[in-house]
C-alpha cells in the first residue's frame, strides 16, 4: 500500500512533535525539585536572663538559621513584658530599664522564613531588684580592749543577682585587733584591741552586676568587761 505524499508529512510531524514532548519531560526530570526548608533554633540549655532594677540593659536572644528566606523574628505578646522593657525585632534582643521587680517569666520567641514555616524558642526572664539593706538601722558593736571575741553577724542585704560580696569601705579602716569575716559579715576582736571611742564603719554589699549598696554600723571599744566605753 503506499501512502500518500501528504499522508506521510503529517506523520513526521506527529513523530516530531511526539519526540519532542519525550525530551522536554525527560529535562524535566532532571532537575530536582528545591526542598522546603524550615528555620530553626539552636539546641541548648535553658536560657535564663535577669534584668536588674533601674539600670538599663540589653539582652541579645538566639538567632535562627535555616528556613527560605529572610527570617523575621516575633514575641508572643502573651505574657507581655516587664514595664520598661522592650523587644527588638532586628537582633533579636530584649533592651530597657525595667521598673520593678517580677519573678521569673517565659517567653516565646518565634523565627518566621517568607514561606511562613516557624520555629520556638522558650526562654526565661526575671527582674532582680538591687541588693539593699532596706530599712535596717547599724547596729553598734560593743568590745572589751584586750579580751578575744566575736560580735554578732551584720544585717544581711537583700535583693541582687547572688553572690552578694560583702566588704568594709577602705576609708575607714577597722581598729588595732579587730578583723572582718566577708562570709559571715561578722567582726571579730583579739586580745591586741585597745580602748576606742565609738566611731562609724561602712559595711558594702556588691551583687554580681556591680550594683551596690551601703549600711553604716558603729564599733565602740571600751576598758571594762561588759563592753561599755566609759572606761576611755
Amino acid at each position: 500500500m503506499r501512502l500518500s505524499v501528504a499522508f506521510r508529512r503529517c506523520l513526521a510531524r506527529l513523530i516530531g512533535l511526539m519526540l519532542l514532548t519525550v525530551g522536554l519531560l525527560a529535562g524535566r526530570a532532571a532537575i530536582p525539585a528545591q526542598a522546603n526548608s524550615s528555620p530553626s533554633f539552636p539546641s541548648s540549655s535553658p536560657i535564663y536572663i535577669d534584668f536588674p532594677v533601674g539600670v538599663r540593659e540589653a539582652a541579645p536572644l538566639p538567632q535562627a538559621t535555616g528556613g527560605d528566606g529572610t527570617l523575621t523574628y516575633t514575641l508572643n505578646p502573651t505574657p507581655p513584658l516587664p514595664a520598661g522593657l522592650t523587644f527588638d525585632a532586628a537582633a533579636p534582643l530584649v533592651r530597657g530599664t525595667a521598673q520593678m521587680a517580677q519573678g521569673a517569666t517565659t517567653y516565646r520567641l518565634i523565627a518566621t522564613d517568607t514561606d511562613g514555616d516557624t520555629d520556638t524558642l522558650l526562654f526565661t526572664l526575671r527582674v532582680v531588684p538591687r541588693p539593699s539593706f532596706g530599712t535596717v538601722t547599724g547596729p553598734t558593736l560593743m568590745f572589751t580592749a584586750g579580751t578575744a571575741q566575736t560580735a554578732a553577724a551584720l544585717p544581711a542585704a537583700t535583693g541582687g543577682q547572688a553572690p552578694l560580696i560583702y566588704a568594709l569601705a577602705a576609708a575607714t579602716p577597722l581598729p588595732r585587733g579587730l578583723t572582718f569575716n566577708a562570709r559571715t559579715r561578722t567582726v571579730a576582736a583579739d586580745a591586741t584591741a585597745v580602748a576606742q571611742a565609738a566611731a562609724t564603719y561602712q559595711l558594702m554589699v556588691t551583687d554580681v552586676d556591680g550594683d551596690r549598696d551601703t549600711l553604716e554600723f558603729t564599733i565602740a571599744i571600751g576598758n571594762d568587761y561588759d563592753g561599755d566605753d566609759d572606761g576611755l
